[in-house]
């Protein structure tokens, strides 16, 4: 049987200090290889993420942090964070494949997310993912849970570059 992590809090990104982030990125990486186990529950080869909005920080956190090693990633809507360079570099090297997937400008809370980064500037690609894609169709999120749009995910090759099968 697969096991399946759902993270969902609301953080909204103005703590400068990230530690919501941080403690949810060390649940994830200790959810899906603890610590005191000698292996993964999860092998890194069978570990593939969609993360939403700021769910894309902690999942940064678990593999730039704490070593969280994955196969692929898609994150969609999330705020690029200017602050969190450095995370996002150092998790990096532990993602196989990172789709990062941004609507247009009707995309309000990725915008917003990205604000309170101490900076001046807005970021919608994301510069450490391996592939960027912009969604014209929809907003925040709208691939997610919007059936029309559902079709997407193939027409694009979204999931088959998340499954590394588009090669």
């Amino acid at each position: 049987p697969r096991k399946r992590y759902m993270w969902s809090t609301e953080v909204d990104g103005i703590n400068a200090t990230h530690r919501t982030w941080d403690a949810a990125g060390r649940a994830l990486a200790h959810y899906i290889a603890p610590p005191l186990f000698e292996k993964s529950l999860l092998a890194p080869e069978d570990t593939y993420v969609i993360a939403h909005s700021h769910g894309g920080n902690v999942v940064a956190f678990a593999c730039g942090e704490y070593g969280l090693k994955i196969n692929g990633l898609i994150t969609v809507g999330m705020p690029i964070r200017r602050d969190l360079y450095g995370v996002y570099q150092a998790a990096e090297s532990n993602i196989t494949r990172h789709l990062h997937l941004y609507a247009g400008w009707r995309d309000y809370w990725q915008v917003f997310g990205s604000l309170f980064d101490g900076r001046f500037g807005l970021h919608r690609e994301h510069p450490f993912a391996g592939r960027n894609s912009q969604i014209t169709e929809g907003d925040h999120g709208s691939v997610l849970r919007d059936p029309t749009l559902f079709p997407l995910w193939l027409e694009r090759g979204w999931l088959d570059y998340w499954k590394g099968s588009d090669a």
